[in-house]
């Protein structure tokens, strides 16, 4: 075990909290709220009506190549979003966000955001369903509402997807339930996936089922929720799965009474700004403190708060991204499955 005694009381002093309060949860930085009560309705007020078209591809001189390719643009600007081989198939915005008029009317789902990345290249809409649950944290109420995002790519970066997104109420650190989890519950992520080809529309409506799975996975989420809550994981331990969760990097030459982790400058920076959102009261309440719980959260509320802003301090719209469906959502999924192989 390395040495605790200095780690946390050498760390530089500088001052994250007023920053932190002032930047919106993740899935609020990107998008819009959805306003309307067709899908239809929904499209045109957040200007995404519009239609995705394909051609050829044409040389210089204007004349069609032989090739097995294809553009793909949109058709109200002329935007190229990727070239893509001609067995793939579009899927339209009205197509994907169609699915939503099959589910609203059953009160089984409500419209949230909806947005779209680099100019309609991927395009997502979330929503809330009716369920949340709610434990004990000590004298406080701990509530997940339930939430799952459908999400296309004209880019060729993924199928169109449902991604399970429950939700802490009491500070809006989002958790994306991916293919890990899912497979460790015994869902086959494949159920809430379909692929660009061209039985995709034959397979649209077979999402529509897949909201029992997302309940299903949410609940089962709540359920880990409440065994992390009552886990005790001591400073030494939380330190160190906060180093190698997020990657920080470990140089042996630089190790010190001051330095027990080796950390360069910027690794250093990382662990102070997670000691300080470890302390702060949405992930020291109640009986969270010296918790699984309370370090999963705080890797959470690190990349939903911090990571997404960027050098300038702009918020990024693909570090947002990340954060809900890309690399840094997948970082968050580690930092779950890691925590219940440790309680095991």
């Amino acid at each position: 075990m390395r040495n605790e005694r200095n780690i946390r009381s050498t760390m530089m002093k500088k001052d994250y909290r007023n920053v932190a309060h002032l930047i919106p949860a993740a899935f609020d930085m990107i998008g819009q709220k959805a306003v309307g009560e067709t899908s239809a309705e929904v499209l045109k007020n957040a200007k995404m009506d519009f239609r995705i078209g394909t051609e050829p591809l044409y040389d210089s001189k204007g004349n069609e190549l032989k090739s097995k390719f294809m553009r793909i643009f949109r058709e109200d600007t002329n935007q190229t979003l990727s070239v893509m081989t001609k067995s793939y198939d579009v899927l339209q915005n009205y197509e994907l966000i169609g699915i939503a008029d099959k589910l609203i009317p059953s009160g089984d789902v409500d419209f949230d955001r909806i947005g779209m990345v680099n100019n309609g290249e991927r395009l997502f809409v979330s929503f809330q369903t009716p369920d949340s649950y709610t434990f004990a944290n000590g004298d406080v109420d701990e509530t997940l509402e339930s939430y799952f995002y459908l999400v296309n790519s004209n880019d060729g970066s993924g199928g169109v997807k449902i991604v399970p997104a429950p939700r802490r109420l009491f500070c809006k650190n989002q958790a994306s339930l991916l293919e890990a989890f899912l497979r460790r519950i015994g869902i086959d992520p494949k159920m809430l996936v379909i692929r660009h080809s061209s039985l995709m529309r034959g397979r649209i409506d077979e999402l529509i089922p897949a909201l029992g799975l997302v309940n299903q996975a949410i609940e089962q989420f709540a359920i880990e929720s409440q065994q992390l809550l009552t886990t005790e994981m001591t400073v030494g331990d939380r330190t160190e799965y906060y180093i190698d969760t997020l990657g920080l990097k470990v140089e042996e030459e630089l190790i010190s009474a001051d330095n027990p982790y080796g950390l360069g400058t910027r690794g250093k920076n990382t662990l102070e700004q997670l000691i300080e959102i470890e302390g702060y009261e949405r992930n020291n309440i109640g009986i969270m403190t010296d918790t699984q719980y309370q370090a999963y959260n705080t890797v959470t509320d690190f990349i939903d708060h911090r990571w997404t802003v960027d050098k300038s301090g702009k918020i990024s719209e693909k570090r947002v991204e990340s954060a809900i469906i890309g690399s840094k959502a997948r970082t968050k999924s580690k930092a779950w499955e890691t925590l219940i192989e440790m309680a095991a």
